[in-house]
């Protein structure tokens, strides 16, 4: 820098910081805007992205561990076939237990106190398909069991009686249902995440 001037000297070396300023503000702001930027990603992760349990169309608190959400309908003939099941399970799980029974009727019975499969279950009318779009249910009967976490452990079919639709077998020979309540009342993994449901479709 000798023979130069010294204001151009104080010109450039001014510039020099400004710009070295301007590069580490900037770096300094994308820092920051990644880090948080990762940390609403946490906080959105940690949160389920449909209440299951809780939304616009039921209100539901689930005071154990885990929900037994069946969709079900009067109207459909495989329901009416598993009633005594579902209400045997309700009976063995339901009570002082870890499990919460949840009943959906998708029929056009609009009454909320209904006691066609297990007492207080709730009948969602007109309302049934997006209820139903929560869970990503299709047909009735099928089961969703959930946990307090809002995850689902397992869906599908209550067992394997049905085989297809309006085909099923003389008696079911897999208790898909069955092994995940017991798996879990035991602290055990679901043996069974999900199963396919066959029955009458949600409209």
């Amino acid at each position: 820098m000798q023979g130069l001037p010294f204001k151009v000297v104080v010109f450039r070396l001014v510039l020099l910081v400004a710009v070295l300023l301007m590069a580490w503000f900037a770096g300094f702001r994308g820092l920051y805007s990644h880090l948080n930027e990762a940390k609403n990603s946490i906080k959105t992760n940690k949160k389920p992205a449909v209440n299951l349990l809780n939304n616009a169309y039921l209100s539901y608190t689930l005071k154990k561990p885990y929900a037994v959400v069946f969709f079900l309908s009067k109207e459909c003939p495989l329901c009416a076939a598993y009633k005594p099941l579902i209400q045997q399970l309700h009976s063995q799980y339901d009570s002082g237990g870890i499990f919460s029974f949840v009943v959906l009727r998708t029929d056009a019975n609009n009454s909320k106190d209904s006691t066609f499969f297990i007492p207080g279950e709730f009948s969602a009318g007109k309302a049934a398909p997006q209820i139903a779009g929560y869970y990503d249910a299709t047909v009735t009967p099928e089961v969703f069991v959930v946990d307090s976490s809002n995850n689902v452990v397992y869906r599908g079919a209550i067992d394997n009686y049905a085989w297809d639709t309006g085909k099923h077998r003389d008696r079911a020979t897999e208790h898909y249902l069955k092994e995940v309540l017991a798996a879990l009342q035991q602290g055990k993994p679901a043996p069974h995440t999900q199963t396919k449901a066959h029955g009458c479709f949600i409209e």
